[in-house]
């Protein structure tokens, strides 16, 4: 009897150091996840300020755009005003255009 209640107290032992050891390795697991969690997180404040700086860009871009679409317009109807009339229609669209003066577009 007292062999078997030794052989039983081993078998707890070993299974309150196999516990022991699922805790320990469990605790390691949650340090490790939670420090991956923060450089994920840093990773991810970091693209995200990129890309508010990326669509304010984009923005400044898409205006100047804008503004150069319309020079280029006015200036493709200078263009055509002195092909098709004399110098003297430059300050006022030619005749049948209806394009804007060109005090009004920022050369």
């Amino acid at each position: 009897m007292e062999k078997r209640m030794l052989s039983n107290r081993e078998s707890a032992r070993r299974s309150r150091m196999r516990k022991q050891k699922q805790q320990d390795d469990l605790m390691a697991q949650v340090s490790y996840l939670r420090q991956q969690n923060y450089q994920i997180l840093s990773a991810l404040h970091i693209t995200a300020q990129h890309s508010l700086g990326v669509e304010s860009e984009n923005s400044v871009l898409r205006a100047r755009l804008m503004d150069l679409g319309s020079r280029l317009q006015f200036l493709q109807h200078l263009i055509h005003c002195i092909n098709a009339e004399d110098s003297s229609s430059l300050l006022r669209p030619c005749m049948g255009c209806s394009a804007p003066k060109s005090s009004s577009i920022r050369l």
